[in-house]
């Protein structure tokens, strides 16, 4: 999700009010969890925590190298940590019971969040895990305060809580996911519709853009046979975690019906495959096409062409591709923007070799055909649904 500066302002100004008040002194450490680069103007920063390229990208042209996991904060602690919550509530509560495990015991949590974007529930759930809380309001904003020396941490709270936000598998979706990533708990209507429509002999190189958890691209791994590379861009670094270990389930599942040899060379010849490659497939419930030369999922191919990459695709990619595909956002912090939507089909447009295809979801109501129009050969819808289209582009020749 992107913010603009002037939806960042109340908050960082909240924050600073927070940190200002603590009363820091040229000794003291601060973390800042859900960094800005704004923010280095304002406040005396020695670690930051940000997934989000974007933003991440910003801070390190601050100079300041931002961690993208929390994993990477390892044992550290400060003497404040400044807390830029998720408006996703579960993984805000997550969020929280970091900030207090990386608190020195004489430390303070400062946290704020807009009144119109989770305010409330992030002061009830600070009373909730912490007892009580300094709160103040101001810039239309609510921030809380939180002593480690007076705070009466409730343990259990804060166990189910960092549980909730944790990576786990869903095993209805056959997926791992996270709170706080996009459709966390679901397939979205979008990505659901595109599936539909992707024909099976799809072929090249793919790239998808804002990737996700790898929903369209485990799609295309296992159905598309003739795709010979795949990679997937996505700016939420905890989004391109959970498709690495995604795939990894995906690939080693695929282990079960070749030998380490076979993996290595990419062959296809294995004594069970050539003597029967119908029932070869149907053991080990692979789609099987009479009529296509290489009927095995590509993913002994995709062992070695799989690229999974943090990346913020608005500033373009580093190679060409033949198909490019994407589900991608239209939010910019809480509100519809069709900004993003525009930025990834020209940055489509300027990737795909001649003839190349793109093939895109989105809201009905947003206006993408006109771009779309001039920038491609041929531009059709394949489907509509559920308040979204499908769209197809190809590149001339």
């Amino acid at each position: 999700m992107t913010t603009s500066p002037l939806q960042d302002a109340p908050l960082l100004a909240a924050l600073e009010d927070g940190w200002r008040t603590s009363r820091p002194t040229a000794a003291s450490t601060t973390l800042a969890l859900g960094a800005r680069a704004a923010m280095v103007d304002r406040v005396s920063l020695n670690a930051a925590l940000q997934y989000f390229k974007p933003h991440a990208q910003a801070l390190q042209d601050r100079a300041v190298t931002p961690m993208a996991l929390p994993q990477e904060l390892s044992s550290q602690h400060f003497d404040r940590v400044l807390l830029w919550p998720s408006t996703v509530r579960a993984a805000a509560r997550g969020e929280l019971v970091l900030a207090w495990q990386h608190l020195h015991d004489h430390g303070e949590l400062i946290a704020a969040q807009h009144n119109d974007r989770g305010a409330r529930s992030l002061q009830t759930d600070a009373e909730a895990l912490f007892g009580t809380v300094v709160v103040t309001s101001r810039h239309r904003c609510r921030t809380v305060h939180i002593s480690k020396r007076s705070a009466n941490f409730n343990a259990e709270v804060a166990q189910s809580w960092l549980h909730a936000a944790q990576p786990h598998r869903n095993e209805a979706l056959g997926l791992w996911t996270q709170a706080g990533v996009f459709a966390a708990d679901r397939i979205d209507a979008g990505s659901a519709l595109l599936l539909r429509c992707f024909p099976e002999d799809l072929q090249g190189e793919v790239a998808d853009l804002g990737a996700g958890v790898g929903v369209l691209s485990l799609h295309l791994a296992r159905r598309c046979h003739r795709v010979t590379r795949l990679d997937l861009y996505e700016a939420d670094a905890r989004a391109v975690v959970l498709a690495e270990r995604n795939f990894s389930e995906f690939l080693a599942a695929s282990a079960d019906w070749t030998t380490a040899q076979t993996r290595r060379e990419c062959s296809l010849h294995t004594t069970e495959f050539a003597q029967s490659p119908r029932s070869f497939a149907g053991r080990h419930g692979i789609p099987f096409d009479s009529h296509d030369p290489h009927p095995l999922p590509c993913a002994t191919l995709l062992a070695r062409h799989l690229g999974l990459h943090w990346h913020d695709v608005t500033t373009g990619l580093p190679r060409p591709y033949d198909i490019i595909v994407s589900n991608p956002p239209f939010h910019a912090s809480g509100d519809q923007s069709h900004e993003l939507g525009l930025a990834f089909i020209r940055v489509a447009r300027q990737a795909l070799r001649p003839g190349g295809e793109l093939w895109l979801v989105a809201n009905r109501h947003l206006p993408y055909e006109d771009l779309l129009q001039r920038s491609f050969a041929s531009v059709d819808t394949r489907l509509q649904a559920d308040g979204y289209k499908v769209l197809h582009a190809r590149k001339p020749h």
